[in-house]
């Protein structure tokens, strides 16, 4: 009966989706019928939901959403969207995220009851925060991969008589993403008054990161003293590929711990759904009494925090 009711609704679900995004292909005068012989109006027909009506629900929803919650989380999710190279607002991410947790709540109510469905539907919400956490991860491996490659633009570009604000257009035309889309930006904000070393250094706190603040550090003194500032960018350069490649070393040698982190942290779920499955009676004290559900929380509180300590203690910090 769980499995026909949970169907149901995924069925519902993909209906009202269909219905809500299908284009009206009839012409402007589709909500009113179709004419008849004379050349006047037929009947007047209700209007179906329209792409547009739908963003405008979807519109209305995030923003009732961002205003629910306060400025300084506002604030922080829009930063860490800012991060991730999302053009998403703070309210239509939090709609998104809520979008995951009901697709995965119907899903696993339609498979094992809605016992279960209710903590799918949480990690499901939790799948989104993490999905938006591996883009910023992704976002700033990739700008610091890029920013030895970058250096020796700009140190190239400064040797040939260019000026700062030049070499930051070449930096924009001929570095790849995500390094043309920060510069870009850079660009856009001193061209709106920004100081340029404030907007350096904005970028260096947005991405994270250490290397390229030196680098801004290295611009700033030289616009202070003078002095030959491509032969600075060499020399940090030379570092900064130094760094990378002594961090591949201590990547590749704690590779293994972060793999046990990640064996031990899946094992236990994965031995318990394949249990669930198979021999669902077994599993039924942990759901229909209240100790069983007690030590099944313990259970996933100290999995969560021994997972959590072994990645912190696998993971290298420079």
């Amino acid at each position: 009966m769980t499995v026909l009711v949970g169907g149901g609704l995924l069925v519902v679900a993909a209906l009202a989706l269909v219905f809500a995004f299908r284009g009206d292909d009839r012409g402007e005068h589709a909500a009113y019928g179709f004419g008849g012989a004379d050349g006047t109006a037929g009947r007047q027909r209700p209007h179906r939901l329209s792409s547009a009506s739908a963003r405008d629900v979807h519109r209305l929803l995030s923003d009732a959403l961002e205003n629910r919650i306060d400025t300084n989380r506002r604030q922080g999710l829009a930063l860490r969207l800012e991060r991730a190279g999302s053009n998403m607002k703070p309210g239509e991410w939090l709609v998104l995220t809520l979008a995951f947790g009901v697709a995965a709540f119907l899903a696993v109510t339609a498979l094992a009851g809605p016992s279960l469905g209710f903590v799918a539907g949480g990690f499901g919400m939790l799948a989104n925060h993490l999905r938006l956490s591996r883009q910023i991860q992704q976002r700033e491996a990739a700008f610091n991969a890029q920013l030895s490659e970058s250096l020796q633009l700009m140190s190239g570009s400064l040797r040939a008589g260019l000026s700062l604000a030049q070499t930051l257009h070449n930096l924009v035309t001929d570095s790849p993403p995500p390094s043309s889309e920060e510069f870009r930006r850079v660009m856009t904000e001193t061209r709106l008054g920004r100081d340029i070393t404030e907007a350096l250094y904005a970028l260096a706190d947005r991405m994270n990161s250490e290397d390229f603040a030196w680098v801004v550090g290295a611009v700033d003194i030289n616009r202070t003293t003078g002095g030959d500032l491509a032969v600075i960018l060499d020399r940090v350069s030379d570092t900064i590929r130094q760094r990378e490649r002594l961090r591949g070393q201590v990547r590749a040698l704690s590779a293994e711990g972060r793999l046990s982190g990640v064996v031990v942290g899946m094992l236990p779920p994965a031995v318990f759904g394949f249990v669930y499955l198979t021999n669902r009676p077994y599993l039924t004290p942990f759901f229909d009494t209240a100790r069983g559900r007690l030590l099944l929380g313990m259970a996933v509180a100290l999995l969560v925090t021994g997972a959590l300590w072994l990645r912190k203690l696998s993971r290298p910090t420079f």
